[in-house]
């Protein structure tokens, strides 16, 4: 869960020496957050509700979070996902990605179901396009997904085509997404 959402939406902080990790969703992902609250919950703060306004936008956007606790158990995180304060893709990203889990919670941090095809996208606009290649070459090589990579704006998506995937990663991701994420209320869901 970690890997995926670290891809994700989630996202290290240095607090002095040590580490915690934070989990930040819109609260219409209200109960995804819960349920990676729970998994956490030994090592979490509170959950939180909060509106927060977006200059770029102009516009308020309710949201829910929690942090983890600041342990030292987080630092290796932050040490292969960080270049300094950029988030990176780590070099040994295809033995970290390796588990259906960690791809579904990477989707449902960061992925999309194409309205106009039957394909999903993972957002990865934040990546250097080596570093999408490198996580091409991981979906397929560890789920068998095959992908293009697509250009959007400045950066880069991950696009997975009906043709060739949907089936795999539907059945791959899906189980996840039901289990763990409302339908209704799930933001990215399938």
């Amino acid at each position: 869960m970690l890997i995926g959402s670290l891809l994700g939406d989630g996202h290290v902080e240095y607090n002095g020496p040590l580490c915690r990790v934070r989990f930040d969703h819109s609260i219409k992902q209200k109960e995804y957050v819960q349920w990676k609250h729970g998994v956490f919950s030994p090592l979490a703060g509170k959950l939180v509700e909060r509106k927060v306004f977006d200059r770029r936008t102009e516009k308020t956007y309710e949201k829910v979070r929690f942090n983890t606790l600041t342990l030292g158990c987080f630092n290796p995180y932050g040490e292969i996902f960080y270049s300094g304060r950029k988030k990176i893709v780590p070099l040994n990203i295809p033995e970290l990605l390796s588990s259906p889990l960690a791809l579904a919670v990477w989707y449902l941090d960061d992925g999309a179901l194409r309205k106009d095809c039957a394909a999903f996208r993972l957002h990865t606009n934040s990546y250097t396009l080596e570093e999408v290649e490198l996580l091409q070459e991981t979906l397929l090589v560890n789920f068998h997904l095959n992908s293009t990579i697509h250009r959007q704006g400045g950066g880069f998506l991950l696009h997975i085509g009906a043709k060739n995937c949907v089936t795999d990663w539907s059945r791959k991701v899906l189980p996840y997404d039901k289990t763990f994420c409302s339908l209704d209320n799930a933001n990215h869901a399938l």
